[in-house]
């Protein structure tokens, strides 16, 4: 487990295979919780977490007071994605490919995290949040400070057919062909469409780490299914202090 430095008053943490499968749907339920109680532990999360059911999609929820009670332990329908300005709550989303975005608002104290697919990055998930952010807390797109973590890099997110995104305008730099192979940086077409809307490059923090190359570290959805290693996720979590 590792804590990931963007600000003082934000703590975002990392796992990694070393800390287990966190996703119900890849391990015995014992095993995945007492994973999950391990890493809790360490961060001293005494406080409620927050999940969303991660369906590929774009939605971001707000997460306020109302919402926290509602729904500890459980998983937020129909969303990928979270924003709030609570201190007593911590945000959680699962990983194994898609990258993780984490936007934080250090003027007015609040926080997005986000789980973003291919499909939830064709639909611009990130730029829904901080809609959201800007709705609720005043978010100004300038201030914000932006992290991407382990994800597909362009060396490893490829396919023999011509992709989805090649009908899009603004994806034409982030695609490439070679050897009849379509490679696709999508965490790089992210980072453009934030920079597009306001957010200083100085202030975006791409880890660069690519999931499908490195097996030690982290569960990669693509490469299970290329050598049919076990599967599961790793997690991020975001909490304000």
């Amino acid at each position: 487990m590792r804590k990931i430095k963007l600000h003082q008053n934000l703590l975002i943490s990392l796992s990694d295979k070393s800390d287990g499968n966190i996703d119900y749907r890849f391990s015995p339920k014992a095993e995945v919780k007492s994973n999950r109680h391990k890493i809790f532990k360490y961060l001293n999360l005494s406080t409620q977490v927050v999940e969303v059911e991660q369906i590929h999609g774009s939605q971001v929820s707000f997460i306020d007071q109302k919402t926290a009670i509602k729904f500890p332990g459980k998983q937020i329908p129909k969303s990928d994605g979270m924003v709030t300005n609570l201190t007593k709550s911590a945000l959680m989303i699962r990983l194994a490919d898609c990258i993780p975005i984490v936007l934080y608002d250090p003027q007015n104290h609040a926080v997005g995290l986000i789980h973003a697919g291919w499909r939830g990055a064709i639909q611009k998930i990130h730029l829904h949040a901080i809609i959201k952010m800007t709705n609720h807390f005043n978010s100004k797109p300038t201030k914000l400070k932006a992290w991407l973590g382990p994800a597909l890099q362009s060396c490893c997110y490829t396919t023999n057919k011509p992709p989805t995104q090649r009908v899009l305008p603004e994806w034409q730099s982030f695609i490439s062909q070679k050897n009849k192979t379509w490679h696709i940086d999508y965490p790089g077409s992210v980072i453009d469409s934030l920079i597009n809307v306001g957010v200083n490059k100085t202030n975006i923090v791409n880890s660069n780490q690519c999931t499908g190359h490195d097996k030690k570290q982290w569960f990669s959805y693509q490469r299970h299914k290329k050598t049919n290693e076990s599967d599961g996720r790793f997690v991020v979590i975001v909490k304000l202090l």
